[in-house]
């Protein structure tokens, strides 16, 4: 009995050995194979990386001459300039991004794009979409917008920023669409897509913010008021100060009356005195105040010396700091 026992201590040593050298081997045969990868994509970067410089330095003439041969890079070495191009599509403008689009359609990227969207991995629909969005070509717009309804959140999400990227603003409605309740994504995405859509033309923009500033979910029209704001859609102005009293929800309230410091006028001054009134809510009052106060003209003054004997210190403190106004001035000793 104890030989047998001797025995098995052994052979059960000599596994645990074997099992111990087998690992160590794995482990240097693992960073041996890191290592020859890494000095490989070195290798590959090497080639590749001066031809997309060149391009990114390139004066007018020398676009051209510069995208042709990063377009004739080996199939070998196409991915590893792909991923080149892509990253450098953020510091890039008119026309050498134009011949880099141009590159990127030749070599077949965008096609292998749209075909990644359909695919298995979240992952890799999620990049496609982003790739998509890079190169800012509107062939793949389709297949972008369908992503807007993927599972994955995360698709979701990059294909909203795709499409502000893409500049299509037929694409306005369903972006802010995709902030209704079961989506989930983030407003500030979505805003700042549409922003991008509309920072060279608002016009198109006008008939999706004024249908969102009427949609029944609070955070499509906090969205639409916000966007309408910050690109100063003028025809939406009156929609926006229609929220400022009739709004079910506080917050849109609040919103519309501080963007009515840009887009309100003359014609806003009697919407927004009359949301200072004692029986509002305290956010709108005081964001209404805020607005006549930034408004800065007679008429809006004036409409603020009421709230010097307000209950509320902070309305108090603003109807203060407008000075004296146009009734002020002119009453009689």
């Amino acid at each position: 009995m104890l030989v047998l026992s001797w025995t098995v201590l052994v052979w059960t040593l000599t596994v645990l050995c074997a099992l111990c050298v087998a690992l160590l081997l794995a482990t240097v045969a693992v960073r041996v194979g890191r290592g020859v990868l890494a000095r490989r994509r070195e290798a590959l970067v090497a080639q590749v990386r001066p031809l997309v410089l060149e391009v990114l330095t390139a004066e007018d003439d020398e676009v051209a001459p510069a995208c042709e041969k990063v377009a004739a890079v080996p199939e070998p070495l196409w991915p590893t300039a792909e991923r080149y191009v892509l990253a450098a599509f953020d510091s890039v403008r008119g026309e050498v991004r134009d011949a880099l689009v141009q590159v990127l359609l030749d070599r077949g990227t965008l096609a292998r794009a749209v075909a990644a969207t359909t695919a298995r991995s979240a992952v890799r629909r999620a990049r496609a979409a982003e790739v998509v969005g890079l190169v800012g070509h509107v062939d793949g717009r389709r297949s972008i917008v369908r992503l807007l309804s993927d599972p994955s959140v995360e698709v979701r999400t990059v294909a909203a920023r795709a499409l502000g990227q893409l500049g299509d603003p037929h694409v306005a409605a369903l972006l802010l669409g995709a902030l209704r309740p079961g989506s989930d994504v983030p407003a500030s995405i979505v805003g700042t897509a549409l922003i991008g859509i509309g920072e060279a033309d608002t016009t198109a923009l006008e008939p999706a913010l004024e249908g969102a500033l009427a949609d029944r979910d609070e955070i499509v029209r906090l969205t639409a008021v916000a966007v309408a704001a910050e690109l100063l859609v003028l025809p939406t102005a009156r929609y926006v100060g229609e929220r400022v009293l009739h709004d079910p929800s506080p917050a849109v309230r609040v919103q519309a009356a501080r963007a009515l410091a840009r887009l309100g006028g003359a014609w806003a001054v009697p919407t927004l005195a009359s949301a200072t009134a004692p029986t509002e809510d305290p956010g709108v009052r005081l964001a209404a105040a805020r607005t006549l106060l930034d408004m800065g003209t007679p008429t809006a003054l004036d409409h603020l010396a009421p709230l010097r004997d307000d209950l509320d210190p902070d309305l108090r403190r603003l109807a203060l700091e407008a000075g004296p106004t146009l009734t002020t001035e002119g009453a009689g000793p």
